[in-house]
C-alpha cells in the first residue's frame, strides 16, 4: 500500500501534540505493512485519540472508505459529531478533507452505499453492525468489500466473539483505539506487537496531559435505612464540591455513581428536593420527555451540575468540566472504575491551569483506591519494559516446559517429561493418554453437510479466543475420529490481588460416526461449532443405554408445572428406585438426569446420563486411550439401534413427546441462580436475570436483568424456541464471563446466545399440557388409565365356593376360632381355605404369628418369617361397598398412624404389648393370640425389631380386603378413561400416598383383593 501518505500533514501536526502524532505514525506503518494481525493505539482517556482517529479517517490517502466502529450509540453520536465539524473547530483549521461523513445504521445502509460520494467515513455501532451481518447479508457484504480501514474505538470490546466475528469477517487493517486494553475474561486479542503505541497514563499525568486524581474518603456511621445513608453521602459530597471551588478556584460538575437504580432513584429525588441542579440518567426511567431530571440516554448540552448514573457515564461523555466523582458502591471490576475515573481527568484546553480532580468514595470502599494504584504500577511497569498489558500463553507454555524436571516418579513408575517434538500416530497414542469415559452426543442435523477438517480447525479457533492452544493431533486415517491434546491457562482460584498463571493439558475427542457426533471435552466444552450442525441426541436414544436388569440409584426431576408455590425440581436417591412407591403426581415432572447399573462382561458398573445436555459418564476415572474407544464403539452401536428397548422405569414420569400441533407459548421461566456472579452488562458489572414466570402475549414478554428491563421476542421455528431481544443493541450487553461446571463449560458468550444454543429455559404451551424443556417436550398430565398402583396390588382366591363375608366374622356364638368366613379365619388359618398365592405360601413360612387386634392395635396381625428375614403387619378390613374411598380410607388410616412402630430404628414398644400374651376376645369368641410360634410378647415383639435391624431383611405393610370390589373390576374402571367412577381417583390418591409413607420407613406396601369380590 505505498500510496498512503498523511495529507496536510504540516498544518495538522502543528495542532497535535507529540503523542498523537507518534500514534498516527504507528498507524501508518501498521496500514502500509502486510500485517494480518490489528494495531493498538493505547492512550488515556482526555488524551485525544479522537484526533487521531480524525486524522486516520479523514486525511490518509489510500483509505478512501474508513469504517469507524464504537460500542455504543452514544460514542457513535460523539464521534460523528467529532468528525463531521466539532473536530476541526477544536484544531482551528478550516480545511476540507473530501470525504463524506455517513451515520450507519442497519435500517439506512441501503441508502447510504447508494449515495454517489467516491470517499467514505462510516460511523456505526458494532451491534448495528452486527445486526446487517445476520439480517442483510448481501448488504453487509457489500459494505465490506469498500472498506479500506477500519479504526474501532473503545477496542478492548472488540474480543467479544459475535463482535470480533464481524470485524474480522470484513477481512481488512484494523485499528484498536483503548485506554484500557485489559478483559475481565478470557478472549483474546489479534495484536501485532510491532504496531503498538502505548502512551501511558503514568506518562500522562508525568506530562500534565490530564488530571491527578486525589481520593477522598467519607466516613459514615450507623443509619437506620439505606435511605438516609444516600442522603447523608449526597450532602457530604455537596459540600466537598464547594470546597474543591475554594480551593482550586474552579466550579466542576460532578458525576454520582450508584451501584443500583434504586439507590440512583432515591438519589436524584433527593436532589430535586434540595432544588440541586442535576440530572439523572438510567434506563429504567419511564415516561421523561417532560421531564428535566431524569433521562434515559444521556443528555446533550444540558447545565446540570450533578450527573447521576449507574453505567451510562462509565464512557462515552467527554466535558472537561467533570472534575469531581462520587462513587456509592464500589466497582465490580477494575477496568470500569479506570474508564469512570478517566472522565474526571480530562484538562479543558481553555483552562489548563487545573491540574488535579477528586475521587469520593465512603470509606467501606477504600479498596477503590488501592485498586486504582495498582493499575498505575502495572501501566508503568508495561510502559518502561514497551509490551502489551496482555499475555502471549504460546510463548508462555514452551517456558513453562521447559522448567519441567526431565524425570518424576509416579504413578508406581518413572515418567519423562512431556517431548512435543515426538510424534505418534492415531494407534500408537491409543496408549499414551487417558480420560474419562464420558461422552456428549449428537445428531447431526438433517441435510447437514461439512468437512471434518473444517469442524475441527473452528473448534481449534474458538479454542484460540479462550487461551487454550492445540498441541497435538492425533487422526485417525481410516474414519472421522482424532483425539487433540492442548494447553489451557487460567490464574490461580485461590489469589485475590495477586496472580499466579496455572498451566493446564487437557484433551478433547472428535468422532463422527454416520448420522451421530460424539464429543468429548476435559474442560466439559461444547464448541458453537458443532450445535450448528448437530443437536443433543433425543431423550429416547439414550434410554436404549440402560437395560430392563438396570437398578437406577438416582434421578433429578424438573416439575412441568411453572409455580413459585412448589418444588422445582428435586433430587431422589435409593439403592433401587424401581422399589420407590410412586407418586401420583409423577407424570407431571421430567427426567433431566438419571444414574443407574449396567451389566457388562459380569460385572456391574454405573452409569449417568444427562439428558439435557446429552452426557454419557460411566466413570470419572481415567482410562487409556484404547479402552475409551472400546467403550465408546459400544455406546454408538447402542445408539444406532433404530428401535431399541426402553426400561419400564421410564414411563413413570412424563413422556417425551413430538411437537404437539400448538406450539404457542404462554409462559417462560429463567433458572439461573447456578450463574449467580457470572452474568454481567457492558461494563462487566455483575447483574442476575430475575427468577419469575415471565407471561408470554403475542409471543412478546418483559425480561428482567439487573436493573433494567428489555423487550424480548420469542418464536418457534419447527424445531426450537428462539430467543431476541427487540433491540439488537443489547445482545452484546449481557454475556457470561467464564463458568464451568459438570455439564458445560461457558466463555465470554452473550447470555441471549447461551440460553438459545442451550434452550436454556422452561416453556408450557398454550394447553398447559406440553412442556418445553431444553430442546425437548413432555406432555405432563396424568393419565386416567394410569396404572401405578400395579406393583402393589395382589390378588388372593378362595377355593371352591369359599367366600369372605365380615373382617371378624360371628361373634354371637361361644367359639374359639373366629368363623370360616372372616378375614381373620383366612389369617389364623395360614390361608387354609385359599388357592396358591404370595398371601398363602408368606403365612405358611411364618415362624411367629400373633393377632395384635386391640382398641389401639399397631396392625390386626404381626407375623414373622425368620427363615427368610420377613417381617409382616397386616391390617384387615371387609366392608360391602361399591368403588367406597372411605373405606379405603379407614384402611390406610390405620397403616399410617402406626408407621412408627414399622421403622427398624423405632424403640417404641405397643401400648398394650403385655395383653398380647392374654387372649383375644370380643362378644363370645375368644381366640389365643399366639398363632404361630411360642413364648413372652415383649420376647417376640424384641426379636421382630432384632430382624427388622438386619440389613438384608423386608418388613410388609399388607391391606387385606374382602367384600370390597374386585382388583379386575378397578382395572375396568380405569380403563374407562375420564368416564371412571370420580371415588376411583380418590382411592388411587389414598393408595398412592399410604405407599410413600410406608415406603418412607423403610417397609414395602402389599394391597390384597378377593378375587371373588
Amino acid at each position: 500500500m505505498s500510496s498512503i501518505k498523511w495529507k496536510k500533514r504540516s498544518l495538522l501536526s502543528s495542532r497535535l501534540r507529540k503523542y498523537q502524532i507518534d500514534a498516527i505514525e504507528t498507524s501508518l506503518k501498521y496500514i502500509k505493512s502486510d500485517s494480518t494481525d490489528q494495531a493498538l493505539i493505547k492512550m488515556p482517556t482526555g488524551t485525544g485519540k479522537t484526533f487521531v482517529i480524525g486524522v486516520l479517517s479523514c486525511f490518509i490517502s489510500g483509505c478512501n472508505n474508513v469504517l469507524v466502529v464504537s460500542p455504543s450509540s452514544a460514542i457513535r453520536d460523539h464521534l460523528y459529531d467529532e468528525l463531521n465539524e466539532k473536530l476541526w473547530k477544536k484544531m482551528n483549521i478550516d480545511v476540507y478533507h473530501g470525504k463524506s461523513i455517513y451515520e450507519l445504521y442497519p435500517n439506512n445502509v441501503d441508502e447510504i452505499l447508494n449515495q454517489r460520494a467516491e470517499k467514505r467515513v462510516y460511523v456505526s455501532t458494532i451491534q448495528g453492525l452486527t445486526k446487517m451481518k445476520a439480517e442483510k447479508p448481501e448488504l453487509f457484504n457489500s459494505l465490506k468489500d469498500s472498506i479500506d480501514l477500519i479504526l474501532f474505538d473503545e477496542g478492548h470490546k472488540e474480543p467479544a466473539n459475535t463482535w470480533s466475528d464481524t470485524i474480522r469477517s470484513i477481512g481488512t487493517k484494523t485499528v484498536l483505539f483503548t485506554a484500557t486494553p485489559i478483559r475481565n475474561d478470557y478472549q483474546i486479542f489479534t495484536i501485532d506487537e510491532t504496531y503498538y503505541y502505548n502512551y501511558s497514563i503514568k506518562e500522562a499525568i508525568d506530562e500534565e496531559m490530564i488530571r491527578v486524581p486525589y481520593f477522598k474518603f467519607i466516613d459514615q456511621e450507623n443509619f437506620s435505612s439505606n435511605k438516609e445513608k444516600i442522603h447523608d453521602f449526597i450532602n457530604q459530597v455537596t459540600i466537598l464540591r464547594w470546597n474543591f471551588i475554594n480551593e482550586n478556584n474552579y466550579e466542576p460538575k460532578v458525576i454520582i455513581r450508584f451501584q443500583t437504580f434504586e439507590d440512583l432513584n432515591i438519589g436524584i429525588e433527593y436532589l430535586f428536593e434540595k432544588e440541586e441542579n442535576a440530572v439523572g440518567i438510567h434506563d429504567q426511567f419511564k415516561d421523561t420527555k417532560d421531564d428535566k431530571y431524569r433521562f434515559k440516554t444521556v443528555p446533550r448540552n444540558n447545565d446540570a451540575i450533578y450527573w447521576l448514573a449507574q453505567d451510562k457515564l462509565v464512557e462515552g461523555i467527554d466535558d472537561s468540566k467533570f472534575a469531581i466523582l462520587a462513587i456509592y458502591g464500589s466497582f465490580n471490576n477494575t477496568r470500569s472504575l479506570i474508564q469512570q475515573i478517566g472522565r474526571v481527568l480530562r484538562i479543558d484546553n481553555n483552562a489548563t491551569s487545573l491540574k488535579n480532580s477528586w475521587v469520593v468514595a465512603r470509606t467501606e470502599d477504600s479498596s477503590q483506591e488501592v485498586e486504582w494504584n495498582s493499575y498505575i504500577d502495572f501501566e508503568t511497569n508495561n510502559a518502561e519494559e514497551n509490551k502489551l498489558p496482555i499475555i502471549n500463553f504460546k510463548n508462555h507454555f514452551n517456558d513453562f516446559l521447559s522448567n519441567q524436571p526431565d524425570y518424576i516418579y509416579g504413578s508406581n513408575r518413572f515418567l519423562k517429561k512431556l517431548n512435543l517434538d515426538t510424534e505418534y500416530d492415531f494407534d500408537e497414542s491409543k496408549l499414551y493418554y487417558k480420560m474419562p469415559l464420558r461422552v456428549n452426543i449428537f445428531s447431526l442435523k438433517e441435510g447437514t453437510t461439512f468437512d471434518y477438517d473444517v469442524l475441527y480447525h473452528q473448534i481449534v479457533k474458538q479454542k484460540e479466543h479462550s487461551n487454550e492452544f492445540v498441541l497435538r493431533e492425533h487422526k485417525d486415517p481410516n474414519e472421522d475420529k482424532g483425539i487433540y491434546i492442548y494447553s489451557k491457562y487460567s490464574n490461580s482460584s485461590i489469589l485475590s490481588t495477586e496472580s499466579f498463571v496455572e498451566v493446564q493439558l487437557g484433551l478433547f475427542f472428535l468422532w463422527i460416526d454416520e448420522s451421530f457426533l460424539f464429543f468429548y471435552d476435559t474442560n466439559n466444552y461444547i464448541p458453537n461449532c458443532i450445535l450448528e450442525i448437530a443437536e443433543p441426541v433425543s431423550n429416547s436414544k439414550l434410554q436404549y443405554l440402560f437395560n430392563d436388569s438396570t437398578e437406577f440409584t438416582e434421578v433429578t426431576l424438573k416439575n412441568g408445572l411453572i409455580s413459585q408455590n412448589n418444588i422445582h425440581r428435586r433430587v431422589i436417591n435409593a439403592r433401587n428406585m424401581k422399589n420407590m412407591a410412586p407418586d401420583f403426581t409423577d407424570k407431571y415432572n421430567f427426567c433431566t438426569t438419571i444414574t443407574g447399573t449396567v451389566e457388562e462382561d459380569n460385572s456391574k458398573n454405573r452409569r449417568y446420563i444427562g439428558f439435557s445436555n446429552s452426557r454419557v459418564s460411566d466413570s470419572s476415572s481415567y482410562v487409556l486411550l484404547i479402552d475409551y474407544l472400546d467403550w465408546i464403539k459400544e455406546i454408538a452401536d447402542k445408539i444406532k439401534i433404530e428401535d431399541g428397548q426402553i426400561n419400564d422405569f421410564f414411563t413413570r414420569y412424563a413422556p417425551v413427546v413430538d411437537t404437539p400441533e400448538r406450539t404457542q407459548p404462554i409462559l417462560i421461566t429463567f433458572n439461573l441462580s447456578e450463574f449467580d456472579g457470572y452474568i454481567v452488562d457492558s461494563n462487566e458489572e455483575k447483574v442476575q436475570v430475575k427468577d419469575e414466570n415471565y407471561r408470554i402475549e403475542d409471543n412478546k414478554f418483559v425480561l428482567k436483568i439487573g436493573q433494567g428491563e428489555i423487550q424480548t421476542n420469542l418464536f418457534f421455528d419447527g424445531k426450537k424456541y428462539k430467543l431476541a431481544f427487540e433491540d439488537n443493541a443489547n445482545v452484546n450487553n449481557y454475556k457470561i464471563t467464564y463458568f464451568e461446571n459438570e455439564e458445560f463449560t461457558i466463555r465470554n458468550e452473550t447470555l441471549i446466545s447461551f440460553l438459545n444454543r442451550f434452550q436454556y429455559f422452561h416453556i408450557v404451551t398454550t394447553d398447559g399440557a406440553h412442556i418445553y424443556y431444553r430442546n425437548e417436550f413432555f406432555k405432563c398430565e396424568i393419565p386416567t388409565e394410569a396404572n401405578y398402583l400395579d406393583p402393589i396390588f395382589n390378588e388372593y382366591q378362595l377355593k371352591e365356593d369359599k367366600i369372605i363375608n365380615s373382617e371378624k366374622g360371628t361373634l354371637t356364638e361361644v367359639r374359639q376360632e373366629w368363623t370360616e368366613e372372616s378375614l381373620f379365619y383366612l389369617v389364623s388359618s395360614l390361608g387354609a381355605e385359599l388357592e396358591d398365592s404370595e398371601l398363602k405360601k408368606a403365612l405358611t413360612d411364618m415362624k411367629y404369628l400373633i393377632c395384635t387386634d386391640l382398641n389401639t392395635e399397631i396392625a390386626d396381625f404381626v407375623g414373622l418369617d425368620t427363615d427368610n428375614k420377613r417381617i409382616y403387619f397386616i391390617h384387615c378390613k371387609a366392608k360391602k361397598a361399591k368403588y367406597s374411598a372411605s373405606v379405603f380410607q379407614d384402611i390406610c388410616s390405620q397403616i399410617i398412624k402406626n408407621l412408627d412402630y414399622v421403622h427398624p430404628q423405632s424403640n417404641r414398644d405397643p401400648d398394650d404389648l403385655e395383653t398380647w400374651n392374654n387372649d383375644w376376645k370380643r362378644e363370645k369368641v375368644t381366640r389365643n393370640r399366639v398363632i404361630k410360634g411360642t413364648g413372652d410378647a415383649t420376647e417376640i415383639w424384641n426379636l421382630i425389631k432384632e430382624y427388622q435391624r438386619i440389613p438384608d431383611s423386608i418388613t410388609y405393610v399388607w391391606g387385606l380386603t374382602a367384600k370390597m370390589f374386585s382388583l379386575q373390576e378397578y382395572k375396568r374402571q380405569k380403563n374407562l378413561g375420564v368416564a371412571q367412577a370420580p371415588e376411583i381417583i380418590q382411592i388411587d390418591y389414598i393408595l398412592m400416598n399410604t405407599w410413600a409413607a410406608v415406603q418412607s420407613v423403610g417397609a414395602r406396601f402389599k394391597f390384597f383383593f378377593d378375587k371373588k369380590a
